[in-house]
């Protein structure tokens, strides 16, 4: 076994880093480049070859509207993913042995990642009342939503959720901008936001990405064999540090990198707390793939508000759009701090019943991208503002044999936009 170098370790603790500044994937594999990843991997290439110029020339693509990319097959960029990922799997064997015991050691080489796991952070009578309150026998799990796949109950508090993002329906974090709800009582009387952030010093992340007031709720159960599969939380809407606290049994998470199939696996006992920032929040995806016994989790985010117009985040539940409260997932407790086992449960339900029936076209606005919904089998959508017809017929040249997403007129117009499945989309809504 090859342990990593010093050469390494500070090769990689630079970039964790510039990680943790960019929101980058750094040298890693960032997965699907939209426009804001792609943003970010300049951002951070540009300060990593003023950091390391002997990685060899740095070059860039220009695309339409000139829009800047790395050019990942440069001298440059090809030499930095050799060194980090030869560094990384030296990293990942040496914790592979360690990972039996927890060691100073094995903290140290973690946290070069940005992962950081405290035993112990909850008392035993902190546990008891959280599984009491989030256990099957307690009074929210009715109201918890069972995922489609892997069969975890999760509830969600903080931002308003969209059901349904771009034709998939699968749990996606995204945000639909507007007032935030509240913590629930036992969150709140523990005061656990606070003494997150306080633990969350030793990793030397930026303030504004600990305000930790988005929180996942999930509870797995091994009688129908629940699970979580390798993922990212979501990388437009949320920011660079999760917390997340461990309870009622002891699990393995699993880090890995994309489209690789080497995986780490971290023991997380009952009453833990971990944190993922840098490389372990924005490049390694992360999983829990199989369970003993039944686990309850509390993960924490911070709602980037970045992601879009300021004044929308000001807007009350009741401001949402008829097709914004169709979609909605609300949370569990609104923004007055009354919880939906309570009188609000008819409220959240009358926003969401009063869009029922209207055949007003509605706009949803979620990651700075708004979806219009569709009148008379045409599907619309946009960004910035602007909205684009791409229903039967093109917009741009009245032509009836091509649609405004394959007219060369468009073209400018195209880049603007983030496009959907559009067929799927007017099926679904056809009938609308």
């Amino acid at each position: 076994m090859v342990w990593p170098s010093a050469d390494d370790r500070g090769f990689v603790q630079e970039l964790n880093v510039l990680s943790k500044q960019f929101s980058s994937a750094a040298f890693g594999d960032p997965g699907m480049l939209s426009r804001v990843k792609a943003q970010r991997q300049v951002a951070f290439a540009k300060a990593a070859a003023g950091r390391w110029p002997e990685l060899g020339e740095l070059r860039f693509t220009e695309e339409r509207e000139g829009v800047q990319r790395v050019d990942t097959g440069c001298a440059f960029w090809h030499a930095g993913q050799k060194r980090y990922s030869e560094a990384l799997g030296r990293y990942f064997e040496s914790l592979e042995s360690l990972s039996r015991c927890q060691s100073e050691e094995q903290k140290s080489l973690l946290l070069d990642l940005g992962f950081l796991m405290i035993e112990n952070f909850i008392s035993e009578e902190e546990e008891l009342d959280l599984l009491n309150y989030w256990d099957k026998e307690g009074p929210v799990f009715p109201l918890g939503t069972e995922e489609n796949r892997s069969r975890r109950r999760f509830f969600h508090y903080g931002p308003i959720l969209a059901k349904e993002t771009m034709g998939t329906s699968k749990s996606t974090l995204n945000v639909i901008p507007s007032q935030l709800g509240a913590m629930p009582q036992v969150v709140e009387h523990m005061k656990l936001q606070p003494r997150l952030r306080e633990a969350a010093q030793q990793l030397d992340t930026a303030a504004h990405t600990l305000a930790f007031d988005q929180m996942y709720v999930n509870y797995y159960d091994t009688s129908i064999d629940s699970y979580i599969d390798f993922h990212h939380d979501h990388q437009s809407c949320m920011l660079g540090t999760i917390a997340g606290v461990s309870l009622k049994s002891s699990c393995h998470l699993q880090l890995k990198p994309t489209r690789q199939r080497q995986a780490l696996s971290i023991e997380l006992p009952p009453r833990s707390l971990f944190f993922m920032s840098g490389l372990s929040r924005w490049h390694l995806q992360h999983a829990i793939p199989q369970l003993r016994s039944d686990r309850l989790s509390l993960t924490f985010r911070s709602v980037d508000r970045s992601c879009s117009r300021e004044m929308q985040w000001a807007r009350c539940w009741e401001a949402l759009t008829a097709a914004e409260a169709a979609n909605a997932h609300w949370p569990l407790v609104n923004p007055e701090g009354v919880e939906q086992h309570d009188p609000h449960k008819k409220s959240a339900k009358a926003i969401s019943e009063r869009s029922k029936g209207s055949g007003k076209s509605g706009k949803m606005s979620y990651s700075g991208y708004s979806y219009y919904r569709p009148k008379a089998g045409l599907s619309q959508h946009g960004y910035g503002g602007s909205h684009f017809d791409v229903g039967e017929g093109c917009w741009k040249c009245q032509g009836p044999d091509h649609f405004a997403r394959d007219c060369p007129e468009t073209r400018d117009a195209r880049q603007m936009v983030k496009p959907l499945k559009h067929r799927r989309w007017r099926e679904k809504h056809s009938n609308s």
